[in-house]
């Protein structure tokens, strides 16, 4: 539940703004930044539930069998991170295409929102 602390950024920027006379572009640009960084955390993690949990068959779109074997955490959090983030700056990673309807559909709501942010 503690992801929950999210909601109460709105307030903590307020109170910057107002007591601290922080510069309000550059906190706009900060919380920016915050969204784009949860926002890859959260499609990250999707894009590795979908690739390993969901896959019907071998696609090139499930991450490499030498990545599902690797015992370290950080490096299989690595891979889904840069995706996430080619996803939503739209510089896709050409190495990594959907091929099934989900992964299709995945990847096209990311680039939208990408866009959209």
């Amino acid at each position: 539940f503690k992801l929950l602390r999210v909601f109460r950024l709105p307030i903590v920027t307020f109170l910057l703004q107002q007591y601290l006379r922080f510069n309000p572009g550059l906190l706009r640009v900060a919380r920016l930044m915050l969204v784009m960084l949860i926002c890859c955390h959260w499609i990250g993690c999707l894009w590795w539930y979908i690739g390993t949990v969901l896959q019907e068959e071998e696609t090139s779109w499930s991450p490499s069998e030498r990545l599902q074997n690797e015992t370290s955490l950080m490096l299989k959090y690595s891979h889904c991170f840069y995706w996430a983030v080619g996803m939503l700056t739209a510089i896709t990673p050409m190495e990594i295409q959907p091929e099934t309807f989900a992964e299709t559909f995945f990847s096209t709501c990311c680039v939208i929102l990408g866009v959209s942010m």
